[in-house]
């Protein structure tokens, strides 16, 4: 049989074991040791979301709230298996990296005299005059702007067209537009 074949079937089976001793907390450990050298015999890795879960100390499947506690401090995630007292930290930098990014374009915009109402991951409403706006800020520092124009916020858009230009570098419009400025280009 071919090496990536071989890799394939073994990902496969540590994937079928893993959710088994999700199921079963008797078998559990008996699993992970199975997983582990399936792994290590087939020189495959372990999928980072399935690692994430496995006590290196005493071969357990961490479930959160049974046999492990999770706690989230400003830069990192901390799992404490409750079987043996193992703890791991696991760092949130692009999380945070990406909180930086956007709280600095948001601060850009508020100076350039945009109303910031509302914020979520990565996306918010604004208003610029009488001009609605959605922005979203991608992870790589897009900025894609949809609004709806129609003949009296005219004006405000391309104020703030030109107003984005001098600042951003990267921006991405999605303009829908009323059927009356339609009829006029036709």
């Amino acid at each position: 049989m071919k090496k990536w074949y071989i890799k394939r079937i073994a990902l496969e089976r540590i994937k079928i074991l893993l959710s088994r001793a999700e199921i079963d907390e008797r078998r559990s450990r008996r699993y992970v040791e199975l997983a582990r050298r399936i792994a290590e015999k087939c020189r495959v890795r372990i999928p980072k979301s399935l690692k994430i879960r496995i006590c290196k100390k005493c071969n357990s499947f961490l479930i959160p709230g049974r046999n492990c506690r999770v706690r989230i401090n400003k830069h990192r995630i901390i799992i404490t298996c409750l079987n043996c007292g193992n703890i791991k930290r696991y760092p949130i930098l692009k999380e945070i990296k990406i909180q930086r990014k956007l709280g600095e374009n948001v601060f850009k915009l508020r100076t350039l005299g945009v109303d910031v109402e509302k914020i979520s991951r990565g996306s918010f409403n604004a208003t610029y005059n009488r001009l609605r706006l959605m922005i979203d800020i991608t992870t790589s520092g897009k900025i894609v702007v949809n609004t709806f124009i129609e003949r009296n916020n005219v004006e405000d858009f391309l104020k703030f067209v030109d107003i984005l230009k001098k600042y951003f570098s990267k921006i991405i419009f999605k303009i829908h537009v009323s059927k009356d400025i339609l009829e006029e280009f036709k």
